[in-house]
């Protein structure tokens, strides 16, 4: 039985409609939607925003009249998920770019596309994420979600904490295994754990929980596994909650090496996890090195983001070698090379960068989870314009009150080892890197209006990366 929330729509439920790209259909859908976000508990302000939105959405794929050929179709999706509501347009009529998600800006509107371009500049400032992905048999798939306010459509916390372990009762774990979905009733029934998602982790096939028992089949430790929600070959680990009384390493052993063999199965070439530097009370888990310092703590499918300054860590799941050859600047290429043979690997000679036959515009697409919070900036090919386009684009977000960017730089492209130099030009600074993308591994380069770090972070992440944390004191982004 899927868990249900008060509203009655299950957690992960989805409706799909299919109805071709034409204006007629539109009233439709927007009372669908309408429907929806009130039953799931949306403010009115908000559901406006979201009918706004499908709006701009599918007018900007809508067939103008009487051009219609009949063999058009555009799959609506609207999906309950743990936070809020996620709506995705598939089958689109015309090809779409990560580039028309950020091309508009309004004092340069004559420049740019005109409606349709307004349009998908009002869509990106009215939804809390907004991607363009591809989708199968070559379609695209236009996704944007917004989040419920706090404590809406969410069934209230089952349980408690348990107590700990009774004198003389096992205490060991004896082993670790995934828990399944038909064992949730159980787990919730033994009144432990409840701050852990559990709709999510047992019913999305992109996530699983695991469970390290004693003998008698008792739960001592809980941890979720996780697909990063854009990196297919990466995995996130989640972490650690263990019974009081508990001893903490055992349990961390196994049920790291339960996680590490379910993401081999998944074809994942490494494991990321995140370990807060301000409230730091044990050590990295084990075979993971640090790769980035950030100011935040990103969010999970396991938890919420928080302003807590944290660490990401990796560990390789494939073997070891010489990477490369990669677009690593000449100015980062003692400290790449350093945080690279933490995990084993090393880097190759670099490549030859420079704009030379570069295509005139770059392609860059901006996500951010809330409105005000933290904001990705991705390069998916560069241009002989990127260093004015990127000039352009921290500038808007940054006069709307956005912190906390973070540009990612494809490795892989040999361009970066150029543009990395414009880009810490215009304020970003190299904060690491984040190993395991498809196409290759990224530099991370967070703006200097996010850092420093808190001077709480300062002990504990010059302990764990004193070259990257002594890097970041030379950059101006002093711990403290």
């Amino acid at each position: 039985m899927p868990v249900r929330c008060p509203s009655g729509i299950p957690m992960h439920g989805t409706l799909s409609v299919h109805l071709p790209p034409e204006p007629a259909f539109l009233p439709l859908l927007l009372a669908t939607l309408r429907e929806l976000s009130s039953r799931l508990g949306f403010s009115q302000e908000d559901g406006c925003k979201l009918e706004l939105a499908l709006e701009e959405a599918f007018s900007a794929l809508a067939v103008p009249l009487g051009e219609s050929t009949g063999d058009e179709a555009v799959e609506v999706r609207f999906r309950r998920v743990p936070l809020g509501l996620r709506i995705s347009l598939a089958g689109h009529r015309r090809p779409l770019s990560r580039q028309d998600l950020t091309a508009y800006t309004p004092d340069k509107a004559s420049e740019r596309d005109g409606e349709a371009g307004l349009g998908l500049y009002m869509l990106l400032h009215l939804m809390d994420q907004v991607t363009l992905t591809e989708g199968t048999a070559n379609r695209q798939e236009l996704h944007f979600f917004k989040r419920l306010p706090e404590g809406a459509g969410t069934p209230p916390e089952a349980g408690t904490c348990p107590p700990p372990p009774e004198e003389g009762e096992d205490r060991a774990p004896a082993s670790a295994d995934r828990v399944l979905p038909t064992q949730k009733d159980a787990l919730v029934q033994e009144g432990g754990f409840p701050s852990l998602p559990w709709a999510e982790l047992l019913t999305d096939p992109s996530q699983a929980l695991f469970a390290a028992r004693n003998a008698g089949g008792r739960n001592l430790a809980l941890q979720g596994w996780g697909r990063h929600d854009a990196r297919s070959t990466l995995g996130l680990m989640g972490p650690c909650h263990i019974l009081p009384g508990v001893p903490e390493e055992p349990c961390r052993r196994r049920l790291l090496r339960a996680v590490t063999e379910q993401a081999i199965r998944e074809g994942q070439g490494g494991l990321l996890a995140t370990y807060p530097l301000g409230e730091a009370r044990s050590l990295p888990p084990e075979g993971f090195a640090p790769c980035a310092l950030l100011p935040y703590t990103p969010a999970t499918p396991f938890s919420p983001e928080t302003e807590g300054p944290c660490a990401l860590l990796f560990h390789p799941l494939g073997p070891s070698g010489v990477l490369g050859p990669l677009g690593v600047p000449p100015t980062a290429r003692g400290l790449l090379a350093g945080l690279y043979a933490r995990w084993g690997e090393n880097l190759a000679p670099p490549q030859e960068g420079g704009r030379e036959g570069l295509a005139p515009r770059s392609i860059l697409s901006v996500t951010s989870q809330t409105p005000k919070g933290r904001t990705n900036l991705r390069v998916h090919a560069y241009g002989a314009d990127f260093p004015l386009r990127l000039r352009e684009l921290t500038a808007h977000l940054l006069e709307r009150g956005y912190r906390h960017l973070l540009l990612h730089l494809p490795l892989e492209l040999p361009a970066t080892a150029f543009e990395a130099e414009a880009a810490r030009q215009q304020g970003y600074v190299l904060v690491g890197v984040l190993p395991g993308t498809p196409g290759g591994d990224e530099l991370l380069c967070l703006h200097r209006s996010g850092l420093p770090l808190p001077q709480e972070a300062a002990g504990a992440a010059e302990a764990l990366c004193p070259s990257l944390a002594a890097h970041l004191k030379g950059e101006g982004g002093a711990l403290g």
